[in-house]
């Protein structure tokens, strides 16, 4: 099994939202030089907006999608239809053509959206209305049905579909890593408690309980197997009895400390010179 590394870290309150993170720590991989192809994140960290703007980078945002007032099985924008270079909708899932495309207001961005538009009477009819993404008109009667075309609704809803197969979260597995790493950062570390205050001390306090964290996963990989230390003599009757095996342990502890402490010297600060 590989060796996870920790590669990235971010601290801010409590009161942030966990939006829009995965772009900064894919902005901060990037000026590391260690950009993933894929990043597997939490649901937390997932909008369509997210997931469009790691794609235009070069990375595949692997996440769950949350669409707590979407049916689970809605037919969404990734049924229809379209044209790639103009973001118009060609066809909707039953194959009839919109009759035109114009903005509109909406409540998923700021200012007026683009929009297709259907006949009444082909959405009336059709057997996937009360699935269908489509709206009907503001009039309640007359009027045309119409769908949001949005780029990130376009993007969260092919990734709501795509996570509706078993097979997408085999993957995903990948993920459930990072849980036992928290948590020996907490219980080995004391992550979860740090006696000092304010952020600038906070992140130092973190950066160094990381790299305590992967110093030693990289001992444990570059470290040769020990051998079991020869019983400790210690004088008394009775042998060593429960006090000679408590000398063993801490004999074998101070060996392993020593070698732990040569190759952290190796390591920072290289080979010592050879003396004439």
């Amino acid at each position: 099994m590989a060796t996870e590394i920790l590669t990235d870290f971010a601290v801010h309150g409590a009161h942030v939202s966990d939006h829009g993170q995965a772009e900064r720590a894919l902005g901060r991989l990037e000026v590391a030089g260690h950009r993933p192809e894929t990043l597997y994140a939490d649901s937390g960290y997932a909008s369509g907006q997210s997931i469009l703007n790691a794609a235009a980078d070069g990375t595949d945002l692997y996440t769950p999608v949350v669409a707590t007032r979407l049916p689970p099985d809605q037919v969404g924008r990734e049924q229809f239809i379209f044209d790639e270079a103009t973001g118009e909708v060609l066809s909707c899932p039953e194959g009839h053509a919109p009759i035109r495309h114009g903005e509109r207001s909406t409540t998923n961005a700021k200012g007026p959206t683009l929009h297709a538009y259907f006949k009444a009477k082909f959405c009336l009819a059709c057997p996937l209305l009360g699935r269908c993404v489509v709206r009907p008109p503001n009039s309640g009667g007359t009027g045309s049905y119409h769908v949001e075309l949005l780029p990130r609704l376009r993007a969260r809803d092919q990734a709501s579909a795509r996570q509706r197969d078993s097979a997408w979260w085999q993957p995903y597995r990948t993920r459930a890593g990072v849980e036992a790493t928290m948590s020996e950062l907490k219980r080995a570390h004391g992550l979860g408690r740090l006696r000092v205050r304010r952020r600038v001390k906070v992140q130092y306090m973190v950066a160094l309980k990381l790299t305590a964290c992967n110093v030693k996963r990289w001992l444990r990989v570059r470290r040769p197997a020990l051998p079991a230390p020869a019983p400790a003599r210690r004088p008394g009757p009775g042998g060593p009895g429960q006090h000679g095996w408590c000398w063993v342990a801490a004999s074998r502890l101070r060996q392993l400390a020593t070698e732990m402490a040569g190759q952290l010297r190796r390591l920072f600060l290289g080979p010592h010179p050879q003396r004439s």
